[in-house]
């Protein structure tokens, strides 16, 4: 099943920044559920869409560059895979 409706990125050259509006086929957007069964909720309340105006992107790309640099962020790391090659 497919969620997303529709995704539109506009660029507001006064502020340098995207404004994107997201549309769903659900309303699962700050939404409520009534329990109905195992694991099975009935949607109440919920939005179909949201608008986030202002992103900054530059912003956001500074802030991933900066976690890349860092000597503790391990995007890909397991200890799992460490713990296999040590009992050999």
């Amino acid at each position: 099943m497919d969620y997303i409706e529709n995704v539109s990125v506009d660029w507001d050259k006064d502020n340098n920044t995207h404004n994107i509006k997201t549309q769903l086929k659900l309303n699962i957007i700050k939404d409520k559920g009534e329990l109905m069964g195992n694991d099975i909720y009935k949607i109440k309340k919920g939005k179909n869409g949201i608008n986030l105006n202002g992103v900054n992107i530059r912003k956001y790309t500074n802030h991933i560059n900066k976690k890349k640099d860092s000597k503790t962020y391990f995007l890909n790391y397991s200890t799992v895979t460490d713990f296999a090659k040590f009992l050999g």
